[in-house]
């Protein structure tokens, strides 16, 4: 899998973000800098389309995702 790109240029692969991963609090639990926010889930993007935004996130290392609503 190539590394993603994001529009800052900063390369994001699966070797890249795991060893970028910051403490949450007091928590023990590490998250990626970087979350995937769902926002327009189940709106303008549909849960096929979703789900492969998810996969792909969770390829690439990530590991924090936003499911606030509002």
């Amino acid at each position: 899998m190539a590394p993603a790109v994001p529009d800052d240029g900063i390369a994001v692969s699966p070797t890249t973000v795991p060893c970028m991963r910051r403490r949450l609090g007091s928590s023990g639990l590490s998250v990626t800098p970087l979350a995937l926010g769902t926002m327009l889930w189940g709106n303008a993007v549909d849960r096929h389309e979703a789900g492969d935004h998810l996969r792909a996130f969770a390829e690439a290392g990530g590991n924090l995702v936003d499911t606030a609503y509002g």
